[in-house]
């Protein structure tokens, strides 16, 4: 179970909207020490859907300004502002976070966890960042994520899919793979595959 904690200083304390931050649970303390001096608002292992639509398991990291999806081991795969997020797509237990000029992040809550519980927190970040309010979609009966109604971006823009036909064009040369991108840390903006600025520098600029 998740408590409540009501700590006021400089970077735990009460949004402007009375939302609450949560205590990192005691099962993901030893992999995420680097989130002992931040705010989290949400924080749950869930299932992440990939490109090819099968779901992957991953830990879900809501702090002030970033949504974090993580390895359990606590390695950062992927990090989104939160105030640019486009809008949001719900059914039943999944939240599609839409991306505007990037893909789509897929969530699948886990039993027990219902997916307002993310929801709201995104919404509420997104109003305490923004001064907006974020757009969010509730699927029908007889609607369904990634239909021509409700499409989904799951591609990242640069791993767009080649299609060739086999029988009339040779398959494309090899390129050199290039080098890995910099480890992310709590705290790093969008783009996704850019330098984290470190956590002392984020607690600076969270004051």
């Amino acid at each position: 179970l998740q408590f409540l904690y009501f700590i006021v200083g400089l970077t735990h304390g009460t949004m402007a909207d009375g939302l609450q931050p949560i205590e990192v649970p005691s099962r993901y303390e030893k992999s995420f020490v680097a989130l002992d001096n931040i705010s989290v608002y949400f924080m749950e292992t869930c299932g992440k859907m990939s490109e090819k639509r099968k779901l992957q398991k991953r830990v879900i990291v809501v702090i002030r300004d970033h949504l974090y999806s993580c390895y359990e081991d606590g390695s950062i795969t992927r990090c989104i502002r939160t105030p640019t997020i486009g809008s949001l797509l719900v059914q039943d237990s999944d939240v599609v976070v839409s991306v505007p000029g990037d893909h789509d992040i897929w969530v699948r809550m886990p039993p027990g966890i219902p997916v307002n519980a993310l929801v709201s927190v995104l919404t509420r970040l997104y109003r305490s960042n923004t001064s907006s309010e974020l757009p969010v979609t509730y699927i029908p009966a007889g609607g369904k994520i990634g239909d021509s109604r409700h499409p989904v971006q799951l591609v990242k823009p640069d791993r767009q899919p080649i299609y060739l036909d086999p029988m009339t064009q040779p398959e494309p040369a090899l390129e050199k793979p290039p080098p890995p991108p910099p480890p992310m840390v709590f705290g790093s903006g969008n783009p996704p595959r850019a330098p984290g600025r470190p956590i002392r520098a984020f607690l600076q600029a969270s004051r």
